[in-house]
């Protein structure tokens, strides 16, 4: 985290969306997510690839480079994953 930047940067913020099936308490975790500030989404079907959105989507800013903005078109892979 940059020295000047709030403890809870806005382009850190992002929506998740578990489905309704998931079975969090068997590890199971499907769902989507979007990037608050560029619009960006994804569907995910485990915590790994929820990980690799989430540090794809902010590893630029992450590494010193530009903060992200909402951009058009937005990026979506709004495909179901598979179970």
């Amino acid at each position: 985290m940059r020295s000047d930047e709030p403890s809870l940067p806005r382009y850190r913020a992002f929506v998740v969306q578990l489905r309704g099936d998931a079975q969090l308490e068997r590890g199971e975790v499907r769902g989507r997510v979007e990037h608050l500030v560029t619009g960006e989404q994804a569907r995910f079907g485990s915590w790994q690839e929820l990980e690799r959105f989430i540090a794809t989507t902010i590893a630029p800013a992450v590494a010193g480079g530009p903060v992200p903005e909402r951009s058009e078109p937005t990026r979506s892979t709004d495909k179901e994953p598979k179970p």
